[in-house]
């Protein structure tokens, strides 16, 4: 389980790298263009930014939803087993409760 999260980690950290170098790479490049370039370039962000917000595609990898389900449904079941004790507790409250006003 925590050799998964150590990889996911490893790929954010990578992906935010090669994120930031295209980001590095277009700054420049931005830096370098005259006033209609620039003004051709607010208007392709535009238009990237209305399109980005109704086509957005779904996409399902059923075998990370898979090794998600696993990893997590161990997660919940230590979860619901540490919180049993607590839970039989308060229903054994309720009842001393109910008895008393019965």
């Amino acid at each position: 389980m925590l050799d998964n999260r150590t990889k996911i980690a490893e790929n954010r950290g990578e992906i935010l790298e090669q994120y930031m170098a295209v980001k590095e790479h277009l700054v420049m490049e931005i830096q370098t263009l005259d006033d209609e370039q620039l003004r051709l370039v607010e208007e392709y962000v535009a238009l990237l930014r209305f399109r980005s917000r109704r086509d957005i595609p779904v996409v399902f990898d059923r075998s990370q939803a898979a090794g998600l389900y696993g990893e997590f449904a161990i997660e919940d079941r230590e979860m619901a087993e540490a919180g049993m004790s607590d839970y039989l507790e308060g229903l054994k409250r309720e009842d001393k409760d109910w008895a008393k006003r019965a």
